[in-house]
C-alpha cells in the first residue's frame, strides 16, 4: 500500500520535519514506497479549484473567516489523494508531515469503504475535547487490534478527532468525492463521519502526531 506524506514545499520548516517523518519510517516494517507530497496551499488553491471544480459549499464555518482559504487547501490537499486512490483502485495510507512512525504497518484486512485512523494518539492530545481521565480510561479498555470508532466529535458525530494519519479505501474515496460535487468542500474532521462510512482506528497507533512540529498551515498559512 502506497503511503502519501503530506507537506508544504515552500516552507523550510514543513519541508525539514517532512523529511524527518520520512526518516522514521525506516525503523519500523510494511511500509512500503511511502512518497513525499507536495499538498495544496493559499498560493496554488486556484490551481486546485480549476482542476477540480467543487459547488459553492452549502454549510461552512469557515466562511467571511481569515483561515478559509488555508482550511480550503488543506482539504484539496487530501481530496486530491482521494482521487488517486478512487482512481487507481488501490487504498492509500495518507499521513500529514507533523507526524512520526512509530510502529510497523498494521496487518488487518481493511474493507473496501472504510476509513481507519492510524494516529489515535492524537485525540488525546492536549487541549483535545477526548483528553479526560474517562475517555483515556474508555480508549485503553479497547485493547489492541482494529476496532470501530465510538468517540464523538464535538458537533456531534461520530468522526476521526483529526486527519493527521488514516488509510482511505478506493469506494470510501468515491463516496466522499461524490459528497463534495454535491455540497461543496468540508473540513475533513467534519466530512469523514460514519454517517458516510464505517470508521476503525488501529491500537496501538503506528502513527503519532508530533504537537511541537504542527506548522498551522491550515490556520495561519505558509511559514517558513
Amino acid at each position: 500500500m502506497k503511503t502519501f506524506l503530506l507537506y508544504n514545499a515552500p516552507s523550510v520548516n514543513s519541508t525539514k520535519i517532512a523529511h524527518e517523518c520520512l526518516k522514521s519510517f525506516e525503523a519500523y516494517s510494511g511500509w512500503s514506497d511511502v512518497e513525499l507530497y507536495d499538498g495544496c496551499n493559499a498560493n496554488t488553491l486556484s490551481t486546485y479549484e480549476e482542476k477540480y471544480p467543487l459547488p459553492i459549499e452549502k454549510n461552512n464555518k469557515f466562511k467571511g473567516h481569515s483561515a478559509y482559504s488555508h482550511k480550503k487547501a488543506c482539504f484539496y490537499s487530501h481530496y486530491s489523494l482521494w482521487w488517486k486512490c478512487y482512481e487507481n483502485n488501490e487504498p492509500i495510507a495518507i499521513v500529514e508531515h507533523d507526524t512520526e512512525c512509530c510502529g510497523d504497518f498494521p496487518q488487518h484486512d481493511f474493507e473496501d469503504g472504510s476509513v481507519i485512523q492510524l494516529t489515535t494518539g492524537s485525540i488525546m492530545g492536549q487541549g483535545n475535547p477526548f483528553a479526560s481521565l474517562k475517555f483515556k480510561v474508555e480508549y485503553e479498555a479497547t485493547g489492541k487490534g482494529l476496532h470501530k470508532i465510538w468517540y464523538k466529535h464535538p458537533h456531534g458525530h461520530y468522526g476521526m478527532a483529526g486527519c493527521t494519519g488514516y488509510i482511505m479505501t478506493p469506494k470510501a474515496a468515491k463516496i466522499y468525492i461524490d459528497i463534495c460535487a454535491e455540497d461543496g468542500w468540508m473540513q475533513n474532521d467534519l466530512l469523514i463521519r460514519s454517517d458516510y462510512t464505517p470508521l476503525y482506528y488501529v491500537s496501538p497507533n503506528p502513527m503519532k502526531w508530533i504537537p511541537a512540529k504542527e506548522t498551522q498551515t491550515s490556520s495561519k498559512g505558509l511559514k517558513q
